[in-house]
C-alpha cells in the first residue's frame, strides 16, 4: 500500500489544480483577516461604549439596540487569534476542494481511461481503494490545518492571540479541525459512490452542488418541523447541514447533539465507504 500511497501523494502534489487552491486559501484567509474585518467592524460602529448610543442613535428601539451591541461585541472577540478560524468560512471554502479531489483520484481516472492501468498494476482493488480515501482525508486535513494557521497567524499578529492561555485554544483549533476533516471525508466517500455509477467530472460536480441544496434545505424544513417534539433534536441532527452547525463551533463540549451528531457522520462515512468500496471491488473496469 506505501507505494500506491506515495504515487497518488505525487499526483496530486504536481497538479496544478491544489497550487493554486493553496493561493487561494491563503488569499481568503488573509481578507478574512485584514482589511474586510477591519472595514467592517468600522462599518457596523464598534467603539466599545458609544456602540448602543449609535444603535440607538439609527433610531432603533433600546432593547434591540443592546442585543446588536451584544451581538456586534462577540463578533469583535471573533477577530483575535484564538477564535479567528472558527469564525471562518472553511467550511464554505471545501464546498469546491472536496469535489476537485474527488475528481482528481476518482472521477479524472474514469474519464481519462487510466483506472484499468491502475488496476492491472496492482493486485488489490482494496488497496487503490483505500489508498485514495487515505489521501483525499489526508488533503482536506492538510488543507484545514493550512487555512487554519494562515488565520490564526495572521489575527494574531494583526489583533493578538485574545486568550490567557496558549496550549487550550490551540488544542480546541486542532480538534476543530479534526472534526471538520472527518466531516468533509464523510462527504467526499459520498461523492466517490456517485462517480463509480456517474463517470464525468461535470456532472459529479452538478450532482455535489444540488444534492448539497436539497439537504441543506431539508435539514432546515426538519428543524422546523421537530421543534417542541421530545425527538425533535434526533431528527434534527441526523441531517449532516444541522450537525455541522454544531461541530464547526470551536471549544464546544460533548453535548446529546454531538452523540447523535457523531454517530449518524460515523455511520453515514462508514456506509457511503463500504458501498463504494463494494461497487469498486466487482466493477466491470474495461468499458
Amino acid at each position: 500500500m506505501k507505494g500506491v500511497l506515495l504515487a497518488e501523494i505525487y499526483r496530486l502534489s504536481k497538479n496544478k489544480s491544489l497550487g493554486v487552491a493553496f493561493l487561494v486559501f491563503f488569499a481568503l484567509g488573509f481578507f478574512h483577516v485584514v482589511p474586510i474585518g477591519e472595514m467592517l467592524l468600522e462599518n457596523f460602529g464598534i467603539q466599545g461604549s458609544h456602540a448602543s448610543v449609535e444603535w440607538q442613535d439609527m433610531g432603533l428601539d433600546e432593547a434591540f439596540a443592546q442585543e446588536m451591541e451584544a451581538f456586534m461585541a462577540e463578533q469583535e472577540n471573533l477577530r483575535f487569534g484564538h477564535q479567528s478560524f472558527s469564525s471562518s468560512s472553511a467550511d464554505g471554502l471545501m464546498m469546491f476542494l472536496t469535489p476537485l479531489l474527488v475528481v482528481i483520484l476518482f472521477s479524472s481516472e474514469f474519464t481519462k481511461k487510466t483506472i484499468y492501468n491502475i488496476v492491472l498494476a496492482h493486485d488489490s482493488r482494496v488497496v487503490i481503494f483505500l489508498s485514495k480515501i487515505i489521501v483525499i482525508t489526508f488533503f482536506l486535513f492538510l488543507f484545514h490545518l493550512f487555512f487554519a494557521t494562515v488565520i490564526t497567524v495572521i489575527a494574531t499578529l494583526r489583533y493578538g492571540w485574545g486568550y490567557s492561555s496558549l496550549l487550550i485554544p490551540i488544542m480546541q483549533i486542532f480538534l476543530l479541525i479534526i472534526r471538520m476533516t472527518v466531516y468533509q471525508a464523510m462527504l467526499a466517500s459520498f461523492l466517490v459512490l456517485i462517480s463509480l455509477f456517474v463517470k464525468s467530472d461535470m456532472l459529479l460536480v452538478l450532482i455535489h452542488f444540488g444534492a448539497s441544496l436539497m439537504e441543506a434545505l431539508l435539514a432546515n424544513f426538519a428543524r422546523s418541523a421537530s421543534a417542541g417534539f421530545p425527538a425533535g433534536d434526533v431528527v434534527t441532527y441526523l441531517f449532516p447541514t444541522n450537525y455541522a452547525l454544531v461541530i464547526f463551533r470551536q471549544g464546544t463540549g460533548m453535548t446529546f447533539v454531538h452523540i447523535i451528531g457523531g454517530l449518524s457522520l460515523v455511520v453515514s462515512l462508514a456506509v457511503f465507504l463500504s458501498t463504494a468500496l463494494l461497487v469498486f471491488k466487482n466493477q466491470d473496469l474495461t468499458d
